[in-house]
């Protein structure tokens, strides 16, 4: 599936000039070891990860990380 991911925002980046990623993720192991990966893989790519914001579990309001990504201008939102 990451290689799925990898093409996915190669073709974003190249379509659309995006380069700011902001991540968000459930404060569980497997969720936290994905994000760090993907933030790893799309680093290495030329992406500017802003952000990886770790939310814990049961949580309703992503205020917060929403409006971080706001501030910070990111171009995508990854979940």
């Amino acid at each position: 599936m990451a290689n799925e991911f990898m093409t996915l925002f190669g073709d974003i980046q190249k379509g659309h000039g995006f380069n700011k990623v902001y991540i968000m993720v459930q404060d569980v192991e497997h969720a936290r070891k994905g994000g760090e990966f993907m933030k790893k893989m799309l680093t290495e790519k030329g992406w500017d990860v802003v952000e990886m914001k770790i939310y814990p579990t049961g949580t309703t309001d992503y205020s917060v990380g929403l409006n971080e990504a706001i501030k910070q201008k990111a171009d995508i939102l990854f979940l």
